[in-house]
């Protein structure tokens, strides 16, 4: 038996990312997660970058960065 045999999207959560951090206002809908450093830091050299929150993690403290896309 694997979780998908047992999902149950009918009931509320137990656990629930509100029940332990506040929302950030204005987060982008759509984001992109990257364990690699070198993509972070390509990322990283590009324009239009800011710092719109952290994430606590145990000991560390990951920074949560935005893009803004200019449209031509």
């Amino acid at each position: 038996m694997s979780i998908t045999d047992t999902f149950d999207n009918e009931t509320e959560a137990i656990l629930m990312p509100g029940h332990t951090v506040a929302k950030v206002d204005n987060f982008p809908e759509t984001v992109v997660v990257t364990f690699s450093r070198k993509i972070f830091d390509i990322f990283l050299a590009m324009e239009n970058i800011e710092q719109i929150s952290e994430l606590h993690c145990g000991f560390a403290i990951i920074p949560i960065y935005k893009r803004s896309l200019r449209l031509r």
